[in-house]
């Protein structure tokens, strides 16, 4: 029962967008014709409209829904697809994504661009580091060659062609499945962080139904598709990771075996001669080339991401400044925001220093694409566009950010406490800084959430006339406030506070027009007539003269006026009651910096942190089977260089003896491959592991925060756990782990052979 204002200006846009697809709803019909009901609703408040009401509640009735979201286009039944009035196409979702439709097409792979995410910088940031790889290869095959060849003639040829072998073919390979795999990682990992910014900006919605579980599953599945795939990239990172380990002990093997066969002892200073060559070579073939291949092949995914975003039309500063006067003026301009369709057509107006015009029209007629043209941001085709002087612009949608009120009206520019307080005053401020419970040190939520529509109006237009300029663009400031606010607004800021200044004020509010300076007229993108409010309201413009006939229908005596006067307690009694508790609740946390007490948090908790990272990542028998299997794979590794040493020194070192220990060698050289390999993978598990269960753990204690949380936390700050800190654990932290973990297993068993051959060596080596 709730009075609703002319236009619905007392409700929101999403408000007033239901409100008129329930009367259309609500009458009992067999066509129902839907203009676009969803696009002033948030994505969660869409999919509820579209599932519960066109698809649930209209079943059986023939709907024809106009849309642009490509989410709904895959659950209708049929799709018609215009272009220039023409059908271009029309079927099933899956037919026409296959077939010749470029507008669907480029719908899906808008959504394909939203989410090249710090993980492509991070490739093309390593990548570079590894090039050079590529070039000293050759070299120091040649090299390493010679030298052995000086050594064992022949053999050397083995142990090369099996270093090559193990190296550029296998890497060629495994670095063409690791393209494949990362594009698959990129697209899920797209899916879930568009899916996770879309439930972030729209918690409070998800919070009102009560839909955290039902959305928490549909995370956590986005999320075991996204891990399911970088589980398997980890497993070809885990191989790539266990070749450091047995490429040079295979090798060697190779090298030494081919040496033994034909002929030739087996003494130390041959064997760990060609160990010390293959370990140099090995350094940069299963090292650093798996890295490089890796990387690059990682880094040309990014690129290809990059490229389609660079390929992108670039944006054209087409405004001119040629005229010494400051002022705006345009000739025969013709401007559109597609090739076809344009949006401006033959403009041609003069708005001098000082001059306050206002400018109407219906709507869709270009009011707000002229003062798009004035600030360069819509190209023109045809015509001019002079502009002099500083602009400052006012947006027809506020936008504010996670600050204080002071700071969101300041924005970039130096606080002059004198001309701060007569904005204040000017732009009706002062009444609801004093109803703030830290004034206008109140933290605002992001976009502006803990805010009246008429506050978060306001503020935007505080910010714009703050900032010294000599023309302002003002779009439809004044439609979010009631009539009282918006005559103060009219009077004391933009005509008296901003007089001896350009004004281009779009509004649709008659009264105001009386008291502009110039009137410009437009009606489907063209100037319909333009002079003073008297010139046009004798002439020929319909659209003023229809304002006119609307205005005198209105019963404005002496009773309503009084009527309005008792009123007006209860008005700003309302204005008290719409700053959220949220606002309150902000009471002695003006300041919070949240990058260092996050700072502190993790400087204190590290310890921690990395206690919980391993307890989700393991169960009782992963607990025990990891260590084991790290252990016993540097076990193997340093029992083959043990077992070659000791070859050396046996009286079966000559050809033609005993070949015992060529079969134990054998075996321990496949051992080694083996368990190696099986330690990485187990690791890798366990990582990926880890990963699903923080993230799971993370995402519940999420939408478990009170409304107070997003309100003090910007979305990007959240958002950015879920994507640059999930990536770094999903690669990074266990590729870094896996590395320092195979370091120290091999310091300890160069440590343990050192100690075999000579005790007293461990203390010169420590």
């Amino acid at each position: 029962k709730t009075l609703v204002g002319e236009r619905g200006v007392s409700l929101s846009g999403g408000q007033r967008a239901r409100i008129n697809l329930a009367r259309a709803i609500y009458k009992e019909a067999d066509i129902y014709l839907l203009d676009d009901p969803l696009s002033a609703v948030d994505t969660h408040v869409a999919n509820h409209l579209f599932d519960e009401c066109i698809s649930k509640y209209l079943e059986g009735k023939t709907r024809i829904l106009v849309t642009h979201q490509l989410q709904f286009l895959k659950k209708v039944d049929h799709i018609i697809v215009l272009n220039e009035g023409n059908i271009e196409a029309q079927g099933s979702f899956t037919e026409l994504i296959n077939g010749n439709s470029p507008y669907l097409r480029f719908l899906v792979s808008k959504q394909e661009e939203t989410n090249d995410d710090d993980e492509d910088e991070d490739s093309k940031d390593f990548v570079a580091s590894f090039v050079p790889v590529f070039w000293i290869i050759p070299i120091q095959i040649v090299l390493v060659t010679y030298f052995i060849w000086e050594e064992t003639h022949v053999s050397a040829f083995a142990g090369i062609a099996a270093m090559v072998i193990l190296t550029i073919p296998v890497q060629g390979l495994m670095g063409k499945l690791s393209t494949v795999l990362r594009n698959k990682v990129a697209e899920r990992t797209d899916f879930r962080v568009r899916l996770m910014s879309e439930l972030i900006n729209g918690i409070q919605v998800v919070k009102m139904y009560v839909w955290e579980k039902p959305f928490e599953k549909i995370v956590q599945v986005a999320r075991r598709r996204e891990i399911k795939m970088l589980t398997y990239t980890s497993y070809l990172r885990g191989i790539y990771t266990s070749f450091s380990v047995f490429t040079e002990r295979t090798t060697l093997y190779f090298a030494v075996i081919c040496y033994y066969l034909l002929g030739n002892r087996i003494t130390a200073n041959k064997v760990f001669s060609m160990a010390q060559f293959f370990n140099i070579l090995q350094i940069s073939m299963a090292i650093y080339l798996p890295l490089a291949v890796q990387l690059g092949a990682e880094a040309l995914v990014a690129i290809r991401r990059a490229e389609e975003i660079l390929a992108l039309e670039e944006r054209k500063n087409m405004v001119q400044c040629i005229y010494e006067h400051k002022g705006v003026t345009t000739e025969k301009l013709q401007a559109s925001w597609t090739k076809d369709h344009p949006t401006l057509k033959c403009l041609n107006f003069s708005i001098p220093e000082g001059m306050l015009c206002a400018i109407v029209g219906p709507v869709g007629s270009g009011k707000s694409s002229i003062l798009q043209l004035i600030l360069g941001e819509l190209n023109y085709q045809e015509g001019s566009v002079h502009v002099k002087g500083e602009i400052s612009y006012a947006s027809q949608e506020p936008w504010l950010f996670v600050s204080s009120v002071r700071q969101n009206i300041i924005f970039t520019e130096n606080y002059n406490k004198k001309r701060y307080k007569q904005i204040v005053e000017v732009c009706a401020l002062k009444r609801d800084f004093e109803l703030f419970p830290n004034g206008d040190k109140t933290l605002v939520g992001e976009r502006g959430v803990s805010l009246s529509g008429g506050q978060r109006a306001r503020i935007n237009l505080a910010r714009a006339i703050y900032k010294e300029a000599d023309i302002y663009l003002l779009d439809d400031p004044l439609s979010a406030v009631d009539t009282h606010v918006a005559n103060h607004l009219f009077d004391e800021c933009i005509s008296k506070y901003l007089e001896g200044k350009t004004r281009i004020l779009v509004t649709h509010q008659l009264q105001f027009l009386k008291k502009v300076d110039h009137i410009i007229v437009l009606n489907e993108g063209n100037i319909e007539a333009q002079g003073s409010f008297t010139e046009l309201i004798n002439g020929n413009s319909p659209y003023l003269r229809f304002l006119v006939s609307k205005e005198e229908e209105t019963n404005d005596d002496d009773e309503d006026e009084d009527s309005k006067v008792q009123l007006r307690p209860r008005r700003h009694k309302r204005e008290l009651s719409t700053i959220s508790s949220k606002s309150a609740a902000s009471a002695g946390l003006p300041d919070i910096d949240f990058e260092k007490q996050n700072e502190e948090v993790i400087l204190s908790h590290g310890a921690t942190a990395y206690k919980k990272y391993i307890l989700a990542g393991t169960n009782l028998f992963t607990r025990f089977l990891l260590p084991i299997s790290l252990i016993f794979g540097q076990v193997m590794a340093s029992a083959c260089d043990y077992w070659l040493n000791f070859w050396t020194k046996s009286k079966f070192s000559a050809p033609g003896t005993d070949y015992t220990y060529l079969y134990i060698y054998t075996g321990l050289v496949v051992g080694c491959i083996i368990f190696v390999i099986f330690r990485s993978i187990i690791f890798f598990k366990f990582c990926m592991t880890a990963s699903q269960n923080l993230h799971d753990k993370m995402f519940h204690s999420l939408l478990r925060a009170p409304m107070r949380f997003f309100d003090t936390n910007p979305s990007g700050r959240v958002l950015n756990r879920f994507s640059r800190d999930m990536a770094a654990m999903d690669e990074v932290l266990p590729r870094v782990a896996m590395e320092s973990i195979q370091i120290f297993l091999v310091m300890c068993g160069i440590l343990v052979m050192i100690a075999i051959a000579n005790c007293f060596m461990i203390i010169a080596a420590l």
